[in-house]
């Protein structure tokens, strides 16, 4: 073991300490994990001679363990979470863009942490996963705050509309907290999928949102997954619901502009708030219109024109951030890869685009039509070496037949050169390591129920994928 590993075996113990707010842990094991990873890997050529020098890593491990063991028992939510997610990481670091070389390291700690776990549980490994891509979104994007922490819900909106979905995606997040907060909520009641969607369409009445953003919103469904998707789907029905009564109070109040109407929605919202149960009250009286009468049509501003220009209008804030919700089993390397792919992609396009030949040709149709599938390949996400590096080289291919110019030939061989280092493999475990884990897995597992023992072996076989969940009905 080398000083750098120790260094980050003790910053990963250090996260367990007391006097640490939920992100740091978080930022602390995640950021600890990635570097343990690169070690293992061998890419310790930029390390300084102190960080190479050799440890003992038997009197190491002692240590964090016995630091580890010290809040095992710990009633802190903080640490029964981080617990959590070291625990799913340690069953399957590859579902968390961790070489399969990390489960040599995580030898001397998987008896501890499987032993006091015990059952995996499906919503603990989404949740480990959820907690991975925000770290990761924060990490790659260089800021601190996703929407958490925001003021109301024109965050969520302002950030719709630049296809910054990353932090659009935490905005069901931000209702359900902030009807959690006693306040609101005195009664602790637990707010379920019907529960949310007059929450979510008094906090859209309360920003500038209007139809037209339903371009922004459908893109964001289309291209996106499970919890995410549902974020859209909700923020779809809370637009509508929203309108539906504006329309019903311009019935009622035929001499009101859009404007007083719509301060009379947000007034209901605020009379709510001051009851003594705002959320009971809310949820018993709901938000009422005529279906008949007050039902808005919103597919006229949601047509494909309106999406594709919307897309094309943003397309690198959009390819960026769905990079970042859709990849998956990536390593923040991995995802800066991917980043810089989308930068000289665009930079092709836009070349492209600007030097249009003199006469329509096929050949610079098809050249452009590629490099815009490479977009949504990058956009589709899914796992760098198998899904989303082949698919660019087969587009890069039909650019290269189709007489690209010289300036072009050079983006084919920056390209070639990078996605050539990613080429789909399988990571080969020594026999004796796997031997060792999978003993103290299977010592779990015979002490579970035969419906526990099939829950474990379906999880295994989700390899730490998300099952979507969620649907959504058009009119």
């Amino acid at each position: 073991m080398i000083k750098l590993e120790q260094e980050m075996l003790e910053q990963l113990a250090k996260a367990f300490t007391d006097e640490l707010s939920r992100t740091a842990r978080i930022d602390l094991m995640f950021s600890a994990l990635f570097e343990l990873d690169k070690i293992q890997k061998g890419q310790t050529t930029e390390l300084s001679k102190a960080q190479l020098v050799e440890v003992n890593s038997d009197v190491v491990t002692q240590i964090v363990l016995k630091q580890i063991a010290a809040v095992a028992e710990s009633h802190l939510a903080d640490i029964k979470t981080l617990r959590s997610i070291l625990t799913q990481i340690i069953r399957v670091p590859g579902a968390f863009g961790l070489s399969g070389k990390m489960r040599s390291l995580f030898l001397p700690y998987t008896k501890t942490f499987i032993d006091s776990e015990g059952e995996v549980i499906d919503h603990e490994t989404d949740l480990a996963l959820l907690y991975l891509r925000d770290w990761m979104t924060r990490k790659v994007l260089s800021i601190q705050d996703l929407g958490t922490n925001a003021e109301d819900a024109q965050t969520f909106v302002d950030a719709l509309r630049i296809g910054n979905y990353a932090i659009t995606s935490k905005f069901s997040r931000w209702v359900t907290k902030k009807y959690s907060d006693v306040t609101l909520n005195p009664e602790q009641l637990c707010i379920g999928a019907e529960d949310i969607f007059p929450l979510v369409a008094y906090e859209l009445a309360q920003t500038d949102i209007r139809a037209a953003d339903m371009a922004a919103i459908m893109y964001m469904y289309d291209h996106t997954i499970e919890d995410n998707q549902y974020t859209a789907s909700l923020i779809f029905s809370g637009i509508q619901t929203s309108l539906n009564r504006q329309s019903a109070l311009q019935r009622a109040h035929p001499e009101d502009s859009p404007s007083q109407i719509l301060a009379r929605m947000r007034a209901e919202h605020n009379a709510f708030l001051k009851k003594n149960n705002p959320l009971r009250s809310l949820i018993n009286e709901g938000i009422l219109y005529d279906p008949e009468m007050d039902l808005v049509d919103l597919r006229e501003h949601y047509k494909e024109n309106q999406i594709t220009a919307f897309a094309k209008r943003n397309r690198d804030s959009i390819t960026t951030h769905l990079i970042l919700l859709n990849i998956k089993r990536a390593c923040p390397e991995d995802v800066n890869t991917l980043l810089t792919i989308k930068k000289h992609i665009i930079q092709y396009i836009n070349y492209t685009e600007a030097n249009p030949p003199e006469k329509p040709l096929q050949t610079y149709t098809n050249r452009l039509k590629a490099a815009e599938e490479m977009l949504v390949m990058l956009q589709k996400g899914g796992t760098i070496k198998n899904d989303i590096i082949p698919a660019i080289k087969t587009q890069a291919s039909i650019i290269a037949n189709n007489k690209p110019g010289l300036r072009e030939l050079g983006f084919l061989g920056w390209l070639h050169s990078l996605t050539d280092n990613h080429k789909p493999q399988a990571c080969i475990e020594t026999s004796a390591t796997l031997k060792a884990i999978d003993l103290i897995v299977v010592s779990q597992e015979t002490e579970l129920s035969p419906k526990k023992h099939e829950k474990l072996i379906s999880h295994k076989a989700a390899d730490g994928e998300l099952t979507n969940t969620h649907t959504i009905q058009y009119r």
